[in-house]
C-alpha cells in the first residue's frame, strides 16, 4: 500500500467509505416498519378496551386516568363552545363537560375528542360520555344520549329530538306516497346506526329503525 500513490490510496478510502454507508443506509430501510401516516391496526384494539373502561359515576379525574396514553386531557373547553360542536351536542354546559384529544396526523379528517358531561360543576359524577371522529358523535357510554336515541319514536317532534340528540345533516327524498321527507342518521353505542325519516312540511317523525349507512 505504501508504493501506491497518494492520489489512489485516497480514492480507495472513500470508496470503502461510501460501501459502509450504503451498507448502513440498506439496513435502516429494511428495518423501517412504521409509517406514521398509518394508524396502528392495534390502537382500534386499545381504544375498544380504553372505552370498555368507562363507567357512569366516575370522576374527571378517573376518566382522566382511563384515557391516558391514548387521550390527554384539555384543561379548558376548547371544542364544545366552537361550531360544529355547538350543533353536534346536545349538551353544551362547559360548566358540565370536560373535554379529551388525541392528537391527529390530519387535523381534518382523524381529530378525535372525548366529551364527558357530568352532573356537577365539580365534574365528580360522570353522566354520558360522546366520541367524536371524522365528522360522527357516537356514545361511548349506556348515558342519557344512547338511551334518548333508542327511546326515539314516531309523532316526536324534530325540534324535541335535537334537543336530546344534537343536530345532524339530513337528505332529502320522495316518499311512496308523494310527501317529501326528511331523513337523519344518528350512532349509538357500540356503532349501532339508527336511522329517522320525518316529514319535512309537519316537522315531525314518521319512522325509526336500525339501519346501515
Amino acid at each position: 500500500m505504501s508504493h501506491l500513490p497518494p492520489a489512489l490510496i485516497l480514492l480507495l478510502i472513500l470508496a470503502a467509505c461510501a460501501l459502509q454507508q450504503d451498507r448502513h443506509s440498506s439496513i435502516s430501510h429494511e428495518n423501517l416498519s412504521y409509517d406514521p401516516k398509518l394508524e396502528d391496526p392495534r390502537s382500534g384494539e386499545r381504544r375498544l378496551e380504553v372505552f370498555s373502561n368507562i363507567k357512569p359515576g366516575i370522576s374527571e379525574v378517573e376518566l382522566t386516568l382511563t384515557l391516558r396514553g391514548m387521550f390527554s386531557v384539555l384543561g379548558t373547553n376548547r371544542y364544545s363552545i366552537r361550531f360544529p360542536f355547538t350543533e353536534l351536542l346536545p349538551c353544551t354546559n362547559s360548566a358540565l363537560i370536560a373535554e379529551w384529544y388525541r392528537a391527529p396526523e390530519d387535523p381534518i379528517t382523524s381529530l378525535e375528542i372525548i366529551f364527558g358531561v357530568f352532573s356537577d360543576a365539580r365534574k365528580t359524577n360522570l353522566v354520558d360520555a360522546l366520541w367524536f371522529r371524522g365528522d360522527a358523535l357516537e356514545p361511548v357510554i349506556d348515558g342519557p344520549y344512547n338511551q334518548a336515541l333508542f327511546a326515539l319514536r314516531s309523532g316526536e317532534t324534530v325540534e324535541s329530538m335535537y334537543g336530546k340528540l344534537g343536530r345532524r345533516k339530513s337528505k332529502y327524498y320522495m316518499g311512496s306516497q308523494g310527501k317529501w321527507l326528511v331523513q337523519f342518521s344518528y350512532f349509538g353505542l357500540h356503532g349501532r346506526v339508527v336511522m329517522i325519516d320525518a316529514d319535512a312540511g309537519a316537522g315531525t317523525i314518521v319512522s325509526v329503525a336500525e339501519g346501515t349507512l
